[in-house]
Order: structure tokens, then C-alpha cells, then sequence
């Protein structure tokens, strides 16, 4: 029975998906960022950069001078909303809600112009393009089409020997999901047909030195926006003073998931 038990064993290891790669990042530029924001939503669009703030009573939606830095607007949001992750589609903002269920829809001048309804929580949001795609906190992301709002599909995110769950943030770009895990100093790059985790990035270091004085738990890594200009990736997190634009190394999904 010991001898069988091993060979199992052994099998089973011999079969494991192997860890993703851990890819380096350089850091080119830094930018001030208001310590009072709780980040949830973080995206590019030209010359402008926009953040979502949660918190009950403190959510809000920012705009400010991508080349800068500098906060141009910002809109308070009802007190009943806690502000979640923001996404551009078709010259539209939407805003997840985080227990609320609904994802309100903004004109680019912010004024509100619809809502949509959906179950359980609201984390993070990107798009491809086409669909809509949400995290809920758990190991799955979701596809949603925007109109007739419709959920179409969702996928669970797998990749060596543990589980993704606690999926926050999230941004796509060219063809791959990269997404904030609550709690975690990573990001991760997520191929949008598989689920597979494709490769991971560790910001240990960079957010180390953010996690200190009040509140210190709660300033975790979070925000996650592309500069198609740059071709480099702003990152934040919550409560954080400093934004941060980097590099990081091509991600492509393999040839079966294009």
C-alpha cells in the first residue's frame, strides 16, 4: 500500500501545471497621487487618467493630467455607493458597485445616463473591445455585454498549484487580463480564453514602502492603467501617495487561445 501511495504521488507531482514565470519591471516615472483615495478603478484615455475612489460617503470618480499628475475635476458619488472598478467603452464610463449590484453609466462629462443589475459583488472591470469584464473577489471573471446588458460567459482563473481567488483590479491589454489580487503585492497577467495565469509581476518591495503609519493594512497594492503612448503601465494602491509608470515585459496567450 506505502508503494503504491509514492507512485501516486509521484505521479501526481510529475503532473503538476508548472508556476508562472515571475517577470521584473523598471520603474520610469513616479507621480504624486492624493493619500486620501481608496483605489479601485485606474485607467488612461489620451491625455487624461482616471481613478475610481470607493468608500460609503467618500466614493468619487477623478480626473487628472496623465502627463503630470496633476487633478483636473473629480464628482462625488451618492453616499450609499462604494465605488468599485471603472472602465471606458464606447465614449462611456462604467462604474461597478461593490454589494449594490449595479453598475452605473457615466457620459464623459460624468453625468449619469443609465445603470445596469447584477448579482453578487462588484470588484474590478476592463474591456476588450467588445465585452465588459468584472471580477467579484472570488477566482472567476465575468463577461458581460454591454447592450442589452447580458452576462455571456465566465471563466475561472488556474495556474500551477494554487488558487487566484480575491481578484481585484483589472486591465486589458493587447489580448491579456492583468489583474490586482486583494492582499497581494502581485499583479498577474491572465489569458482571457483560458483563465490560465500567463505570468506574475511582484511589487513586494514597492509597496513595502507604503505600507507604514495609519490605516497601514489597509494600504494595499491596487490600480492598474495602460499608457498606449508610454506603452507602460501605471500602478498605485490604495491610500498610496505615489503612482508609478513601468515597464513590464510582452505577455502573449499561447497560439491556441487567439
Amino acid at each position: 500500500m506505502l508503494v503504491v501511495t509514492l507512485a501516486a504521488l509521484l505521479a501526481n507531482l510529475s503532473l503538476a501545471a508548472p508556476a508562472p514565470p515571475t517577470l521584473d519591471y523598471q520603474i520610469l516615472e513616479l507621480q504624486a497621487h492624493p493619500p486620501q483615495l481608496f483605489t479601485q478603478g485606474l485607467l488612461v484615455d489620451g491625455p487624461w487618467l482616471y481613478e475610481s475612489s470607493g468608500g460609503y460617503g467618500k466614493s468619487l470618480l477623478a480626473r487628472y493630467k496623465a502627463a503630470d499628475g496633476s487633478l483636473l475635476a473629480s464628482k462625488k458619488l451618492p453616499k450609499d455607493l462604494f465605488a468599485e472598478g471603472l472602465t471606458l467603452f464606447q465614449d462611456y464610463f462604467y462604474l461597478l458597485t461593490w454589494r449594490k449590484g449595479e453598475m452605473r453609466v457615466f457620459d464623459r462629462n460624468w453625468n449619469p445616463v443609465g445603470q445596469h443589475y447584477y448579482l453578487g459583488e462588484g470588484w474590478g472591470l476592463t474591456n476588450d473591445g467588445q465585452y465588459l469584464i468584472v471580477s467579484d473577489g472570488t477566482d472567476r471573471l465575468h463577461f458581460y455585454q454591454p447592450e442589452p446588458f447580458e452576462k455571456v460567459k465566465s471563466i475561472t482563473v488556474t495556474g500551477g498549484d494554487q488558487r487566484w481567488t480575491a481578484i481585484n483590479e483589472l486591465e486589458y491589454v493587447n489580448g491579456v487580463i492583468w489583474a490586482n489580487r486583494w492582499f497581494s503585492d502581485q499583479i498577474i497577467a491572465i489569458d482571457p480564453t483560458s483563465g490560465q495565469v500567463l505570468a506574475v509581476v511582484d511589487f513586494s518591495e514597492l509597496a513595502r514602502g507604503h505600507r507604514t503609519g495609519a490605516n497601514a493594512r489597509e494600504k494595499v497594492l491596487n490600480g492598474l492603467a495602460w499608457s498606449e503612448q508610454r506603452q507602460a503601465m501605471w500602478v498605485t494602491g490604495k491610500l498610496w501617495d505615489r503612482r508609478y509608470l513601468v515597464t513590464l515585459p510582452a505577455v502573449t496567450p499561447p497560439p491556441s487561445s487567439r
